[in-house]
């Protein structure tokens, strides 16, 4: 249980802090990665309120919920790699590097929950 709960915390740290990211330097990052400011704060806010959730979670984790969380960070890598390679945002070199970079820490990440989330599934030897 514990190292379910050290996952999802982890999760919201790095969600929280790139939310944070993506909202303070919203115009900064728009020249180096081409990401447009408005989709950097639309992004980042919700990355805060996922974050948010991650945190509540945490604090009582289940298989259901932490079945959730695993399918969407699989569905944010999609959306990620899909965004990167499909050339439709104007990413420069460095944004799609960013952008494939965050993804695959999500992946990562979603495979050790995956992995805890099976342990929490399985019951205890007596």
């Amino acid at each position: 249980m514990n190292q379910i709960r050290t996952l999802l915390r982890l999760d919201a740290l790095a969600s929280g802090g790139l939310g944070v990211l993506l909202v303070a330097l919203a115009g900064a990052l728009e020249g180096p990665l081409g990401l447009d400011e408005t989709l950097s704060v639309v992004v980042g806010l919700g990355l805060l309120a996922w974050a948010g959730f991650l945190t509540w979670v945490s604090a009582h984790p289940s298989p259901s919920m932490m079945l959730e969380v695993v399918a969407l960070n699989l569905v944010w890598v999609a959306a990620s790699i899909t965004f990167a390679i499909g050339g439709w945002g104007g990413l420069t070199g460095w944004g799609v590097l960013f952008v494939l970079a965050q993804a695959l820490a999500v992946a990562a990440l979603t495979a050790l929950q995956a992995a805890a989330r099976r342990e929490l599934r399985t019951p205890a030897p007596a």
